[in-house]
Parts: structure tokens; C-alpha cells; sequence
């Protein structure tokens, strides 16, 4: 465990250094999630580059000593920020899935494992103007007990602090999380947050979380 100034930034899409940082980490972090099977290159050229330009996600890196440690990404679009992004940017999410299906076929059926999910969802009756979603997060493990000498704060709790100033800031009043079932270390994390599970079956492995604010 080391004690130094962390320091949380912005996610800025014109900066590849901060892209990269966070495709690396999003692969490295979530390597079984879906966007990291989409490949590096998906996660540097459009989804943090395009989708945080539009306005659709937004993402906060966090930074030890010149080093990107962890990574926060959340959405004012709760169930449809993905749709929005393809329709805003249509030519370019075309090209790439099209040029992807020739290198890596099997793309395809990654594409309809996602679609029937999106509707095998049983998702709550509650969505309202106020309601954003955390999309990802995660910190590398050897810097998983860093502090920061200001807050006191693990990179983590860190993390998800200056991403609820955020969404106070543009007014919103909820989180939606959501988490694998078995996964009783990130179910207890955010309930510390106050978190409250909502929907105990949202798929056959995975809870739905809200943060109230």
C-alpha cells in the first residue's frame, strides 16, 4: 500500500494518451465484458472516442504517479446509450462491425448474444429524467489499497465519489448499477454507498443496484 496525491481527471476524447489508458484498462479490468471482446481498437477509436464527443458517456481515469491506476465510466442514457451512439454514428460503427465481421467472423454472433440479452432484461418500472448509470469501473489490483493522502480515500472510493459530484453536478439524483450475483465484494462496496438492490433478477446472473443521491 503506498500514500500519494491521486488525482482523478477527465476522460478528454481528443487525447489518444487518455484513450488508450482507457481501453487498456477497460480490457485488462473487464476482459470478459462485452466492449472488451469488441477489441482494443473499438474501445480507443469509438467508444472513448465518439461516445464521450457525443456526450453520451463520460469517463473519469485515475492517475498515481504518472501511472493510469483505475477507471470510472457512466451514462445519462440509462438502457440506450449504445443505440444512440450507433444512430449518431452510424457510418462509422458500420465501417468498423463490417470490416470486423471479414477479420473475425464469430463477431456476429457476439452481436446477437447482446441483442438477446437487451431484451431477456427484466428491467425496473422505475426510470425517470433523474436516473444516470454506471457503466464500468475498476482499478488495477496492485493498486487496490493505494490511498490518497487528501481524501484518505482507496482509488476505488475515490472513483466513485468524484463520479457522484458529476452527476450532482448535471442534476441527477440516482445511479443504476449493475452487478453480477455472485459478486458479493462489489454488492457490498456499493452498499456502503448506500446502494439498494432493486431487482435481485435482472438477468440469471446479475443484480440491479440504485445509488439515491
Amino acid at each position: 500500500m503506498s500514500d500519494n496525491k491521486l488525482i482523478i481527471t477527465h476522460l478528454d476524447n481528443n487525447n489518444i494518451e487518455h484513450r488508450e489508458a482507457a481501453a487498456n484498462l477497460h480490457i485488462k479490468l473487464l476482459e470478459n465484458s462485452y466492449l472488451s471482446m469488441f477489441g482494443y481498437d473499438f474501445l480507443v477509436d469509438y467508444y472513448y472516442k465518439l461516445l464521450i464527443k457525443n456526450g453520451i458517456i463520460n469517463c473519469l481515469l485515475c492517475v498515481s504517479n504518472n501511472k493510469y491506476i483505475g477507471f470510472a465510466g457512466f451514462t445519462k442514457y440509462p438502457f440506450s446509450f449504445m443505440t444512440i451512439g450507433f444512430k449518431k454514428n452510424f457510418f462509422q460503427f458500420s465501417f468498423f462491425f463490417t470490416k470486423k465481421i471479414f477479420i473475425k467472423p464469430k463477431i456476429i454472433i457476439l452481436l446477437i448474444k447482446i441483442v438477446k440479452e437487451a431484451i431477456s432484461r427484466k428491467f425496473t418500472k422505475k426510470t425517470t429524467n433523474s436516473l444516470s448509470e454506471l457503466l464500468s469501473i475498476g482499478v488495477l489490483s496492485e493498486h487496490s489499497n493505494d490511498k490518497d493522502i487528501v481524501t484518505g480515500l482507496p482509488a476505488s472510493r475515490l472513483l466513485v465519489s468524484n463520479l457522484i459530484k458529476d452527476c450532482k453536478k448535471e442534476g441527477f439524483k440516482d445511479m443504476r448499477v449493475v452487478i453480477k450475483s455472485k459478486n458479493m465484494k462489489s454488492l457490498s462496496f456499493f452498499k456502503s454507498f448506500g446502494g439498494k438492490i432493486v431487482n435481485d433478477k435482472l438477468t440469471e446472473d446479475s443484480v440491479e443496484l440504485m445509488l439515491y443521491f
